[in-house]
């Protein structure tokens, strides 16, 4: 073999002489190392720069990882790799690679995309070998791996967007990019709803960065991508975090069948069913177990004593395992079951079993009592199925509990409590009873009632039934009672008798409560006769109840009524109250909470004697009055006459419904209807302080009026409903004649005196009322243009005038003075209108008068209705005018 290398050595040395070459350089080599190599069996192609090494595929493994697999002829240690994109001038990795010396042999490697996806751009790859930091072959041609393309001519339809519904490293820097179709280009990338500046990746590609990504929920977080053509398309990404190792790794088993481990997870992972956790049992033959978050369970070997267990937790972004070896026998702590508690009076029995393969071993549990922390300890031999009982003793009636219980192998460790169970002793009970003597007409019968009493907090639940016996001349008869009822009712003759009850609890019976009956049936008959006493209740005090003592109550007294008030009779047994009152005490305080206002209530007082209980007093009262509800009902009409009214009314004031006692009446007298206007103005009251007085008798009113009267029943609380009656007064004739007859009688006394009279009354109406015979005297009427026209100029306005007097004289006339005139020309002319063709009649009466007698105006208007031109007066100096009405001359001049 050695003859074979040196003849390959001196081939080699013809050839080559001295040197290699590396990328067209010379590296000297002497050929006593080319021997020593070929000695030691490296063949000379081994020599660095011999050949470079070739990129045989690069393969995408996810959106992330691109796995580059080489070949290098030459015997390597070391090989650079650079990594380009989008082309071949864009390095962006270069990184140094060791691997194992072998001829012609494949390598592998895993280039990491730190932030952009490989599908978003072309990624080239080369590679080179080094022996030292001074030898390197030449570079190996660039391999292509392609970014997501268009297979042949079929286009895209929409934006391509990576990554897409990956799961991405919390906190970690990503480019999230975006492919268009052909023909089109990114406009617009939002991420989360807010957006990034783009970075062009190439003619059709775009991405943005985020710095920094936060844990999602399990609906991830979406980004957008918008292209030239304004459609938008959506995709969204999950950000988690890698699992952490578990802690706190522990198993164990409650009855050597089943092991459960838990560990502490740590951080919650965020994502649903993103993450596994895995348990491996070694030598157990069972295969891997999924497992919860934080618990994992199997079942136990039977030839495995000693088990070693392995967690796994994976997700996407990486692993994590814990590891734990035990023995089974330290694992175990029983777990008690079915704990149960039977309570006593004074003691308590406790209940519970285990179960497991515990055959071959001694278990010991401890029960432990609160309050007191007094603990019980029981013993048994192991088996697959134990039953465990311990009691409890020297404990309190009627009093709360608390029991738990734990287990252990003995030797071994305590299992964990169970929790807490609560109990209560059964407790002491005693009965308070009553009776109700009830007659009929064939004879009577007895009610009785009765309360439960317990020594401590009250629960019906330990009763089961009551027994009762009703002993009467040596007859018995006994009736057994459901635990809901708490009455029972036996016939009754005339003979007294005796009334025993108990309560059947759990542990037996209470000791029974009787009470006497007297012979006879009298009660009822004095309680018709007695006289019950009013009683003053408070609503804040209740009712202080007071009685005269009697020698014959030797064993006390006691008090009952109906809780639903006096007129509720008879009263059931379920509102029956009663309570008990020592000998020598004669004064009960009963509580206002008891009570209901507006309610009366009758107390009935019993003394206890040696045959029984026998009524004293009876009081009546109410806690707090209220004003009546009901109408008072009046009685037919009213009686009436001119000036008073009779009323007459009923009421029931001893009704026990009265919500209050009946003081009185009270009765508002309304003057007029009641529905008139003045109604409040014109009323009074009238009070009746007499309950059993119901009639009113009301004078002094007024005849021939209406009154409405409103009657009230009355109590300390005020007025009740109102009954409302409307009564009117007859006339009373005998005024109205006299009104009559004095105006009369008076017009004839006076007509009688003015006859004497009548010739001198009549020669001075005739000289005040005489009109001359054959005088013409026309009404003065202005005609519609002299209207206008006195309108224009405000002629008839009454106006102050300084300038006009008036001078009014009272003359009378001669005969002959007496002339009237229409125009001093022609009485009957018509006067034209100012407007032509409506020509009015304006009459003028003209009088002659002497100077001395005249009434001077002064103002001119007044006769600006009058032409001069057609009328001429009699004077160029003054104008006169002269009218003679009803013994009046009045003079007009006017002064030129």
């Amino acid at each position: 073999m050695q003859n074979v290398w040196r003849a390959v050595f001196l081939l080699f040395l013809s050839r080559h002489g001295n040197g290699c070459c590396t990328d067209g350089k010379n590296i000297s080599i002497s050929p006593r190392q080319l021997q020593k190599r070929v000695l030691h069996g490296r063949p000379p192609s081994a020599e660095p720069g011999a050949s470079s090494p070739l990129v045989r595929s690069l393969d995408a493994r996810g959106s992330w990882r691109l796995v580059v697999t080489w070949s290098s002829p030459a015997v390597a240690r070391t090989f650079e790799i650079q990594v380009a994109r989008p082309d071949p001038s864009n390095i962006v990795d270069r990184r140094n690679v060791s691997r194992v010396v072998g001829f012609g042999a494949a390598y592998a490697w895993t280039w990491t995309s730190s932030r952009m996806p490989l599908k978003c751009a072309n990624h080239f790859v080369r590679i080179r070998t080094f022996y030292n930091s001074s030898c390197a072959s030449s570079w190996s041609p660039w391999k292509i791996h392609f970014g997501v393309r268009e297979r042949g001519e079929e286009a895209w339809g929409k934006v391509q967007m990576f990554p897409s519904e990956e799961i991405l490293l919390e906190a970690s820097a990503v480019q999230f990019c975006c492919v268009a179709p052909k023909g089109t280009h990114v406009t617009d990338i939002t991420f989360n709803n807010t957006r990034y500046p783009l970075i062009t990746v190439s003619d059709r590609a775009a991405a943005i960065t985020v710095a920094h990504l936060n844990a999602t929920s399990t609906l991830g977080v979406y980004f957008r991508c918008r292209d030239s053509r304004g459609i938008d398309n959506f995709t969204s990404n999950f950000v988690t975090f890698p699992p952490q190792k578990p802690q706190n790794l522990s198993c164990e088993t409650e009855d050597l069948r089943n092991i459960t481990c838990t560990w502490d997870p740590g951080r919650a992972p965020n994502l649903y069913n993103r993450r596994s956790y895995t348990l491996h049992v070694e030598r157990s033959g069972l295969e891997a177990i999924k497992c919860e978050v934080s618990s994992c369970s199997f079942l136990s070997s039977p030839h495995l004593k000693e088990y070693e267990v392995t967690l796994l937790v994976k997700n996407s972004l990486g692993e994590e395992k814990a590891h734990i070896a035990f023995n089974i026998i330290d694992i175990v702590f029983p777990v008690p079951k079915n704990l149960s508690i039977i309570p006593g009076v004074g003691d308590a029995t406790v209940h519970w079993k285990i179960q497991g393969n515990f055959s071959g071993v001694h278990l010991l549990c401890h029960i432990q009592l609160e309050p007191g922390g007094d603990t019980m300890e029981v013993k048994q031999h192991g088996a697959s199925e134990m039953h465990f009982n311990g009691r409890l003793e020297n404990l309190k009636p009627s009093s709360q509990y608390s029991a738990k219980v734990h287990c252990a192998i003995t030797g071994r460790q305590w299992g964990r409590w169970t929790s807490p169970k609560s109990f209560t002793t059964q407790p002491l009970v005693s009965l308070d009873v009553w009776r109700i003597v009830r007659g009929h007409p064939c004879g009577r019968s007895i009610v009785v009632v009765w309360k439960t009493h317990f020594s401590g907090p009250e629960s019906h639940d330990h009763i089961k039934a009551y027994e009762t016996q009703l002993t009467q001349n040596s007859h018995q008869v006994k009736v057994r009672v459901k635990p809901s009822e708490k009455h029972v009712e036996f016939p009754l003759d005339q003979h007294g008798g005796n009334v025993s009850i108990s309560a059947i609890v759990q542990v037996g019976s209470s000791v029974p409560s009787c009470i006497r009956i007297p012979p006879g049936g009298t009660e009822g008959v004095r309680e018709n006769t007695l006289v019950p006493k009013r009683l003053e209740g408070s609503s804040t005090d209740g009712f202080v109840l007071r009685w005269t003592a009697v020698a014959s109550a030797t064993c006390g007294y006691m008090v009952d009524w109906c809780q639903k008030g006096a007129a509720a009779q008879p009263c059931s047994p379920s509102d029956l109250i009663w309570r008990t009152a020592p000998s020598g005490h004669t004064t009960m305080l009963l509580r206002a909470e008891d009570f209901s206002s507006g309610r009366r209530y009758k107390f009935r007082v019993f003394g206890c004697g040696q045959d029984g209980h026998h009524l004293l007093e009876m009081h009546i009262g109410y806690l707090k009055e209220q004003t009546p509800t009901q109408f008072p009902v009046v009685h037919g009409p009213a009686k009436v006459t001119s000036s008073s009214v009779t009323l007459e009314w009923s009421f029931r004031e001893d009704d026990p419904l009265n919500p209050g006692f009946i003081i009185g009446y009270l009765v508002t007298v309304q003057e007029g209807h009641w529905n008139s206007r003045n109604s409040v103005s014109n009323s009074y009251n009238i009070s009746l302080d007499n309950p059993q007085k119901k009639s009113l008798t009301l004078t002094h009113l007024m005849e021939n009026s209406d009154y409405t009267f409103y009657i009230a029943a009355l109590t300390t609380a005020g007025p009740g409903p109102q009954t409302r009656l409307t009564v009117r007064t007859s006339l009373n004739y005998v005024v109205l004649l006299a009104k009559l007859l004095i105006p009369v009688l008076s017009l004839l006394g006076g007509c009688l005196l003015l006859k004497s009279y009548w010739k001198i009354i009549s020669d001075f109406l005739l000289e005040i009322y005489w009109f001359p015979e054959g005088l013409n005297v026309k009404q003065f009427e202005l005609d519609s243009c002299l209207y206008e026209a006195s309108e224009k100029i405000k002629a008839l306005q009454v106006e102050e005038c300084a300038c006009c007097d008036i001078e009014i004289l009272d003359v009378k006339p001669s005969e002959s003075e007496r002339k009237l005139l229409i125009s001093p020309d022609d009485p009957d002319r018509q006067l034209p209108c100012e407007e032509p063709g409506d020509p009015q009649i304006f009459p003028f009466m003209w009088a002659i008068v002497t100077n001395s007698d005249m009434t001077n105006v002064a103002n001119l208007t007044y006769l600006t209705s009058v032409s001069t031109s057609q009328y001429p007066v009699s004077s160029p100096s003054l104008n006169q005018t002269e009218a003679s009405s009803s013994g009046y001359i009045t003079t007009i001049s006017t002064a030129k």
